[in-house]
Parts: structure tokens; C-alpha cells; sequence
């Protein structure tokens, strides 16, 4: 039984066509090509599939030739002060809590994602995981993501205030420059998640917009829409992505992953079984999926992916790829890095952009 796609809210994608349009980009031609009509964005709340707004943002970044695209645009448009994600993004009392509610409630504007917020002595971390299976680069989207949520802290803190620490899944933008110096000096690429850190003295920070009644009333509200999401989410969809969550870490089995649900060991097997699969099944599915993003979308050695995946040795992980590929993983790597070559085609660029930005 395949796995449920991820879906995103639209609002996203719509502030994007606003700004690519006000700059003279042909956004009907983006939005073919991404794949979303006139239904999908006529409500900013509509969900639709995440590979049509990761599609929409890395054909803008293309036919802008802007690697930095995402960036310019998260530092216009920030959060935003409309829909359910910004009326708790501006109430909320502190930096603190306004994270702990992007992640609890991250299911109600992306499914998919493993996402959460952590804290730990004198630091906190806000993280989210491409979701399994997702073969749509998201390196264009999630720069964005992290632009708006650097600008929101800022409107708290400070216009020079950068995080402790970030890190992405993917690889680096070719062409970003100093664009990057947003998100601090201590920045990776080709981690096992996406990730933002903060002190605690920022955690504490008030929000200038801080209303704690009306940040109760929109927490409750999205308790409710959260209980009738998560009602409604395939079986295999959620140990799909508690995997996915779960595999570098010593032990992922289907005790562990019954438990994080709340239910049985018995009782999730007999689900999956009703679902038409297995634990074992779902568990080589994602590891599947995952090796081909890594492999993809990322320069971590095979020795690091094997243990990204939950393997105790490369040549564990070897085995398994000529399983799922018919082909060695550094062959399938090589195969599969020469067929996404970029196509040779007109690339508009935004008034005021010179040669050398790009």
C-alpha cells in the first residue's frame, strides 16, 4: 500500500506568485509547471501536494538564476499576519513558546515532516526531516522556511541577531554569496535534518506582538483541527514517518514505533496487516525511499548514509541499494546526478539583479 503523499497548505506558494509577479515573472507559466490551477490557490488555506510547492519554488529559483531567491523572499514576506500560522506566530508570549507551537501544530500546514522542538541545558533547537519517500528537491523551500523563521525572531530580538547554530539536509546553493550570513556562522549542509538553534536567552525573548489570551484561544483551536488531522492520516503514512524519525537511532522495531504511537505492538501489527503490509515492509519501504534522497540530494558519504539508515555497516547498506537499485549505490549516485543535469533555457532575471548575483 503506497504511502499517503505529503500535503502543504497553499499560502505559501500564493505570497510567492506575488512577489515573482510584482518583479515581472510570467507566473501562469510557473504555476503549469508546478502543477497548481486556479482552485489551488484561490484559498491561501487549501492543501495541496508538498512536490507542487517545492516545484513552484525551485522553478523560481531557476528562472530567476537566483540562488538566493528563497532568501530575499522570506526577508520580504516573513511570517505573515493572516491564517491560523500567523495569528500564532504574533500572539505567542515568547520566542519559547511561539516554537513549541510551530512544531506541536507543524501538521496542520505540512504532513509528512517528522518535526519537533527540544531543549537542552542552555539551548533549544527547533528540527523537521524531509518526509519519506519525497523526491522533490527541497533545498529552495526549506531556505525560505528558515529565512522567515530567522525574521520572526528578529522582530523580537534584535535586526543582527543570527541563530546558535543551523543545519540542512542539502547540499549548499551554488551561488548564494553572503546571502547565507543570515543564518549565522555556524551553518552546515548534508545533515541528517534541518534544524535551528537558539540560546536561551532568546527563548525568552517577548514577542512585540505577545497576547497570551489570544495565543490560549488559537492553541486550543489547533488542538481541535490537530485531533481531526491526525484522525483521518493513514497507518502507514504515520509509521512511515516515526521511522523515518527513529532510524539513526540504536533501536527502531516495531516496539518502539507502537509505543511512540500509543498503541500495542499487537495492536499496530494487526493494523498493518489490515492496511496490506507489514512493520518489516514499512520499515525497507522508507529506508528505500530515504537512500534515494541521500544519494540524490546530498554529498554524505555511503558510510554515513548506511548509518543514517539504521545500518550497522556500509556493506549492510550496499546490499540493500543492489537490492532496490539492481545497481551498487555510488553507481546509482553517479547515474542518477548525471541525469538531473540543469536544462540550457531562458532564465529571466528580476529588475535591479546583475550578472555577478547570479
Amino acid at each position: 500500500m503506497p504511502v499517503q503523499q505529503p500535503l502543504v497548505r497553499v499560502a505559501p506558494a500564493v505570497a510567492l506568485l506575488r512577489y515573482l509577479g510584482e518583479r515581472g515573472c510570467q507566473v501562469k507559466e510557473l504555476c503549469d509547471v508546478a502543477g497548481l490551477s486556479a482552485d489551488d490557490l484561490s484559498d491561501p488555506m487549501n492543501f495541496v501536494p508538498l512536490r507542487t510547492v517545492a516545484t513552484l519554488f525551485n522553478e523560481a529559483t531557476r528562472v530567476t538564476n537566483d540562488c538566493a531567491m528563497s532568501i530575499s523572499f522570506g526577508e520580504a514576506v516573513g511570517l505573515g499576519v493572516t491564517g491560523l500560522f500567523g495569528y500564532l506566530a504574533n500572539s505567542a508570549p515568547t520566542v519559547r513558546e511561539f516554537l513549541r507551537a510551530l512544531a506541536g501544530f507543524s501538521p496542520l500546514f505540512a504532513t509528512g515532516f517528522n518535526a519537533g522542538f527540544v531543549e537542552q541545558g542552555k539551548r533549544g533547537e527547533l528540527y523537521w526531516s524531509t518526509p519519506s519517500g519525497f523526491d522533490v528537491p527541497l533545498k529552495s523551500s526549506n531556505l525560505f522556511v528558515m529565512t522567515c523563521l530567522v525574521t520572526r525572531v528578529r522582530a523580537a530580538v534584535g535586526p543582527s541577531w543570527v541563530p546558535l547554530a543551523v543545519d540542512f539536509e542539502h547540499r549548499a546553493p551554488d551561488r548564494a554569496g553572503d546571502r547565507l550570513a543570515i543564518f549565522g556562522p555556524r551553518l552546515r549542509f548534508n545533515r541528517h535534518v534541518t534544524r535551528i538553534v537558539f540560546d536561551s536567552a532568546t527563548l525568552a525573548r517577548p514577542l512585540p506582538t505577545a497576547n497570551a489570551d489570544m495565543f490560549a484561544i488559537f492553541c486550543n483551536h489547533a488542538e481541535l483541527l490537530l485531533k481531526q488531522l491526525q484522525a483521518e492520516q493513514d497507518i502507514v503514512s504515520q509509521v512511515s514517518g516515526i521511522v523515518a524519525s527513529k532510524l539513526h537511532e540504536p533501536a527502531c522495531n516495531l516496539e518502539i514505533v507502537a509505543r511512540d504511537m500509543r498503541i500495542t505492538s499487537r495492536s499496530l501489527q494487526r493494523r498493518l496487516e489490515h492496511a496490506g503490509t507489514s512493520f518489516e515492509k514499512v520499515l525497507d519501504e522508507t529506508r528505500h525511499r530515504i537512500a534515494e534522497r541521500l544519494l540524490r540530494d546530498t554529498d554524505r558519504t555511503l558510510t554515513e548514509i548506511a548509518f543514517d539508515l539504521g545500518y550497522s555497516s556500509q556493506s549492510t547498506f550496499t546490499r540493500a541499494a543492489r537490492r532496490w537499485f539492481a545497481l551498487p549505490p555510488r553507481v546509482y549516485r553517479q547515474q542518477h546526478r548525471l541525469t538531473r543535469q540543469p536544462k540550457q533555457v531562458f532564465a529571466a532575471r528580476l529588475p535591479g539583479q546583475s550578472h555577478r548575483d547570479s
